[in-house]
C-alpha cells in the first residue's frame, strides 16, 4: 500500500464526511474530530508525523463501530483506511 493510495482514500473519506447529514450531537462530535484528523494529514504536503497517523487511527476505530449501522459506506471507508495504516506499520 502506498502513501498515494492512503491519501486518495483519506480524500474520499473527507468528502464523505462533509456529506453526512442528520446526526445526533455525539455523532457530530465524532465526525468533527475525525474530519480534523483527516484534514491535518491531507494538508501536510511532506512527511506526516507518526502521531497524526496514530490520532487518525484512534478516531477511525472509535467511529467505525458508531457509524456501522447508520452510515455503512462511511464505516467501510474507515475500515479500509485502518487496514491501510496497519499495512504501513502504523
Amino acid at each position: 500500500m502506498t502513501k498515494e493510495n492512503l491519501r486518495a482514500s483519506l480524500s474520499q473519506l473527507h468528502s464523505e464526511l462533509k456529506n453526512v447529514q442528520h446526526v445526533d450531537r455525539t455523532s457530530g462530535d465524532i465526525l468533527k474530530k475525525l474530519g480534523s484528523d483527516v484534514q491535518r494529514i491531507l494538508e501536510n504536503s511532506g512527511e506526516v508525523p507518526q502521531q497524526h497517523h496514530e490520532s487518525l487511527l484512534e478516531s477511525l476505530k472509535e467511529s467505525i463501530e458508531h457509524f456501522e449501522v447508520s452510515h455503512p459506506r462511511l464505516s467501510a471507508l474507515m475500515s479500509d483506511i485502518v487496514n491501510m495504516l496497519g499495512d504501513m506499520g502504523i
